[in-house]
């Protein structure tokens, strides 16, 4: 073996183990189902701030996106049916827009039913809380503030089911 070979055979080698250690530790950084989520603080779009326990007692959908995802025709649309549907199964929506602004909130607001609820998360700190690896991404907690059922994006049928499995109280 000359030595661009074993050069070559070793950053192969490095670079299988950095993506099995990212691997790894994204698996371990997630949340578990029927943890109770962390209790953070995010904002509003009018500066206000808001804890996840005020909804303790209800059904949560938290939809977290980016603020690309935010500024989607196609992903605004989609979030507008979705937490429409998710209002006529009493589960509450309530939007997180990572790294974004009021702006960003604001405008997304407009575009989704006056029921769901449009919150902002500037610092990141919410999202690393809740150990969501990435986004976009859909956790339902229920009633009690566990973590029910991680979905990714806002697959509707897939974020539906859990939700009403859910609110209905079953695993």
């Amino acid at each position: 073996m000359n030595l661009e070979s074993a050069l070559i055979l070793g950053n192969s080698l490095g670079v299988l183990l950095a993506v099995w250690y990212i691997v790894a530790n994204r698996r371990r950084s997630q949340a578990h189902v029927g943890q109770v989520v962390a209790d953070v603080t995010l904002e509003s779009p009018q500066r206000v701030r808001l804890r996840l326990s005020q909804w303790r007692g209800q059904t949560l959908a938290l939809c977290l996106l980016t603020p690309w995802d935010a500024e989607s025709a196609a992903r605004r649309s989609e979030l507008a049916a979705l937490t429409a549907q998710l209002e006529a199964q009493a589960v509450r929506a309530v939007v997180v827009i990572v790294s974004g602004n009021h702006g960003d909130a604001t405008m997304l607001a407009g575009h989704l039913p006056a029921s769901a609820q449009v919150l902002l998360d500037g610092s990141e700190r919410a999202a690393a809380a809740l150990r969501v690896p990435t986004l976009p991404a859909t956790l339902l907690v229920d009633a009690q503030g566990r973590l029910f059922a991680r979905v990714p994006g806002f697959a509707p049928e897939a974020v539906m089911d859990a939700a009403e499995q859910a609110r209905a109280g079953r695993a």
